[in-house]
Formats: structure tokens, sequence, C-alpha cells
């Protein structure tokens, strides 16, 4: 997998008490399609391009040696194990293969996500709302998705899947 310095990382805020973020695409952008013109592949479709509420978080520009270029796209699509800034960490997988990450979890690339449109769980909304405060607004009490009720993930095998998370399915914003 692509390999970003941490300083480079497009972060949100924290989900719970270990510091766990998720990073935006756009860091990554310019490992995973150097060759693209302005990009929008890495644009969930039903959630699209938010920058002016709290959902802006989950929106970085395209990034390159430290300098934000908009003009060549934006990503919203996140990862934690991209996030993961401790390498010692089963889970750091910049820079890693697929395939050691998956052993080092004792798992499979089939069952390990890497990828994943945005989204945020009700119960990080007690210690973390005012965390993910942005431009007057914050995230509803009952989590929120643009997939009622979980989220899309892309695993380390490529695969996608459609995956329950703790949203209520009527959230909306």
């Amino acid at each position: 997998m692509p390999d970003v310095p941490d300083t480079e990382l497009q972060l949100t805020p924290p989900v719970n008490a270990s510091d766990k973020r998720y990073a935006s695409m756009g860091s990554f952008m310019p490992l995973l399609a150097p060759g693209a013109g302005k990009s929008e592949v890495f644009i969930s479709p039903p959630v699209g391009l938010i920058t002016n509420d709290w959902r802006g978080w989950f929106a970085s520009p395209w990034r390159e040696a430290g300098a934000d270029k908009p003009e060549r796209g934006w990503a919203n699509y996140i990862s934690d194990k991209l996030a993961e800034r401790d390498p010692t960490q089963a889970r750091y997988l910049r820079g890693r293969s697929p395939l050691s990450v998956a052993v080092a979890r004792k798992s499979s690339v089939s069952d390990e996500e890497w990828l994943m449109s945005p989204f945020f769980e009700r119960s990080w909304w007690s210690d973390y709302h005012g965390a993910w405060a942005r431009h007057g607004s914050e995230p509803t009490s009952k989590g929120w998705s643009a997939h009622q009720g979980g989220r899309n993930q892309l695993y380390l095998d490529m695969h996608a899947d459609w995956v329950r998370k703790d949203i209520d399915a009527s959230a909306t914003q």
C-alpha cells in the first residue's frame, strides 16, 4: 500500500479514547492515481463533496509534497488502517502489503477492510460530537451515513460489501 508520512495525513477528529481516527484519501491520491487528471473517483457518489458542515472532516483535496491541490480533485473515502500512526500495530497498512497486514491480524485479505464510505457512529456522539463540530454544525446523535444504517467498504482483496454499523437507519442530515 502507499506510504504517506504522518505529517501528510488528512485526519478526522478522534472517535474513541485511544485516539482512533480516519484518514481521508487526499494525500494518497497522487500515489494511487498519479496520471489522473482531475479525479472524482475518490468521492463517494451518494455523499458527494461536502465541505461546509461537520462532514467536511471527510473531505480532503489532492495533496502532494505538502501542498493542497484541489484543482486535481477531492476525496471523501476514509481509512482507519491508513490513518494508523503506530507502525508496530498489526493494523498499520502504509508501506506494507495487504497480505502482511492480514497475517499480522490473524485474518485474511478478504476479511480486512481498508477503505470505506464516510460514516459517524451514534456510540461516538456523547464523547466526540464536539470535536467533530464544524461550521456551526455537528453530527446527529443518531449517527450518520449515506448508506442507511451502515457503510460500504472495500477489502484488502478489493471486493466491496455493505456493513451494518451503529447508525440509526432513519438518520439523515
